[in-house]
């Protein structure tokens, strides 16, 4: 055993074995078999805790296991050889929840003690009023069988996902973030197309990353050494299509002021990858075909043919099956192109790797912008850089975009953030739906005001706070966190003064009366936009609209035929200015009418 291991937990030295014994780094290892039960850490207040994962042996002896603070130890699989991590954080009790694997139905069994700090929950996506997902969480209480691929929230502390599947530890990840089982699987098709010498074909909706994938498969196979030849059929000039991938000899027509080889004979004894192959020309796709066929070109403006050794890796997100149906695509070229086929997985099929990827490309841009680097500091475990409800949203958007739309979120996020002070949420789901609000305008410099001793942990109200404020915890249904978002520091001192003069109760319906007044406000500011409210407050929108019900907000679901029709009665029909009388977004107000034939 090395030296580096003899400090190594022993959990984790079994693991490196277990790893080096039954994978080793062949070709073949790539096609993993063995599955194991585990959790991932999705979110954690330290973003380097992001995507460890518990050792492969762990949950194999069927007995409970304690989930806490200080067990089990998380490891890395990029970095098998670092030293093992806990949760480490004061928030979260040292026995939170106990899972164990039973093998025999093939999930885990979730139990939650009375005494644990922190509620837990299971994740999901749930569609609101404007068809944008919203996190959605349902708390656990006893025992609850949950399957591989559930998402469980402990408070606002950590994310964490139930897996089971082949644990990878020493492999090539050929420049692919992802630990997920499609992932791998990608990465076996590559490194098995990659032997053969006939065209491969990626599929993949945009954004999935087909020329990383393609630019995997020319690395791994024996031409990797010599540069590949990248081309953008969307982008070719129909005009100049042919010149560019065949290649032209002086004189072949106006402007062709010298010989050109053409990107084809540039790659050759390497691969040529044309990306959106879809969007050649019918004239085009013929020449192509007798290239892949007879492993020559032509140049325009030439009758020799020249033999060229090319790869063919060709990639698209159109289904060119019903292209070929409707007679855009050549029958014959589809047959010849689709040698070996490659399929890129969308993101949201890949929900666990989308916290590994943020923080990999937010990484990227905190080594270029220093400023970020305080959104690596956990030096205030009560206050996390980022909040939870940030990454919960990240789990359950659709991503139609997939990563080039998360990698713009990261640029978004890395944009508002460049500057002292608490984490500023990017107004990156917007995109996807006209706010019908006005857009929350972020100060450069921000001043917070302080809290008093009783808000400066999460965990417990202390002394004389600790009733009253417990009080409108309870009549709210809301975390004391969420209660801290709602009330003022001065407010807090003003129940405080009425709690010492012995009026309990008036201090709590004050108290109550206050967060229905700041709250009311805050919708009024932006619209009555649910979703900027939410950010404001850094809410998930589903705690959001539990207050307002409590509260006896009305939302625009709410409205009946009558409420509406009298609004713009009163508005002359205006609809702005019903949907302000009425306190409703207009987008929302909007939306009811349509539900209600208005």
């Amino acid at each position: 055993m090395s030296d580096s291991r003899k400090t190594l937990d022993p959990n984790l030295r079994r693991t490196l074995q277990m790893m080096e014994g039954e994978h080793p780094k062949t070709p073949s290892s790539y096609e993993v078999t063995n599955h194991f039960p585990g959790v991932e850490v999705l979110y954690h207040y330290d973003l380097d805790c992001i995507g460890l994962v518990t050792p492969p042996e762990l949950f194999l002896s069927g007995e409970q296991v304690t989930f806490g603070r200080e067990h089990p130890f998380f490891m890395s699989l990029t970095e098998p050889l670092s030293q093992g991590r806990t949760l480490k954080d004061p928030c979260v009790s040292r026995n939170q929840l106990q899972l164990r694997w039973m093998a025999g139905l093939g999930c885990f069994e979730i139990s939650v003690p009375s005494r644990a700090r922190r509620p837990v929950c299971t994740l999901r996506g749930e569609p609101d009023d404007s068809g944008l997902v919203q996190p959605v969480m349902e708390r656990i209480s006893g025992k609850r069988l949950v399957y591989p691929g559930e998402i469980i929230t402990v408070g606002d502390r950590a994310i964490f996902m139930l897996t089971y599947r082949p644990f990878v530890g020493n492999l090539d990840r050929m420049g692919m973030i992802g630990e997920e089982l499609c992932m791998w699987h990608v990465r076996w098709n590559i490194r098995t197309s990659a032997r053969f010498r006939r065209p491969v074909l990626i599929y993949g909706e945009t954004g999935t990353g087909k020329e990383l994938a393609a630019r995997a498969l020319h690395a791994c196979s024996e031409r990797g050494t010599r540069p590949m030849q990248v081309v953008n059929c969307a982008a070719l000039p129909e005009n100049l299509v042919e010149s560019i991938l065949f290649g032209h000899n002086k004189g072949a027509f106006t402007g062709a002021e010298g010989d050109r080889p053409g990107h084809f004979r540039a790659a050759d004894r390497s691969s040529i990858f044309l990306d959106e192959i879809g969007e050649l020309p019918m004239g085009t796709q013929q020449r192509l075909l007798r290239t892949l066929q007879e492993n020559t070109v032509t140049p325009v403006g030439s009758v020799q043919e020249i033999e060229v050794d090319a790869r063919c890796i060709a990639a698209t997100n159109r289904d060119l099956a019903q292209e070929v149906n409707a007679g855009r695509f050549r029958a014959d070229l589809y047959y010849r192109i689709a040698a070996h086929r490659l399929s890129m997985p969308p993101l949201r099929e890949r929900r666990g790797d989308i916290p590994r990827l943020f923080v990999h490309f937010l990484r990227e841009q905190r080594n270029e912008y220093q400023e970020l680097s305080r959104l690596w500091r956990p030096v205030d475990a009560f206050q996390p850089p980022i909040p939870m409800s940030f990454f919960a949203e990240l789990l359950v958007d659709p991503w139609l975009g997939n990563v080039r739309q998360l990698q713009n979120v990261v640029e978004s996020t890395a944009q508002v953030n460049l500057r002292k002070g608490r984490f500023v949420l990017p107004t990156w789901r917007m995109s996807a739906v006209q706010p019908s609000g006005p857009v929350p305008i972020v100060p450069n410099n921000p001043t917070v005001e302080p809290e008093p001793a009783a808000f400066q942990t999460e965990d417990t109200f202390d002394g004389p706070y600790d009733m009253v404020l417990q009080r409108i915890v309870e009549h709210l249904n809301v975390s004391r966190s969420t209660l801290r978002r709602l009330l003022s520091p001065k407010e807090v001192s003003m129940l405080h003064h009425k709690t010492q003069a012995g009026a309990l109760e008036d201090a709590v319906q004050h108290g109550v009366e206050l967060v229905s007044n700041n709250l009311a406000q805050i919708l009024e500011r932006h619209g009555y936009n649910q979703t900027h409210v939410a950010n404001e407050l850094e809410l998930s929108r589903t705690t959001l609209i539990r207050v307002m019900r409590i509260l006896g907000f009305t939302r625009a679901r709410d409205l009946s035929a009558q409420d509406i029709q009298a609004a713009l009665m009163v508005s002359q029909g205006d609809h702005n200015q019903a949907a302000r009388a009425l306190r409703v977004s207009a987008r929302g107000l909007r939306l009811r009418r349509s539900e209600l034939n208005i």
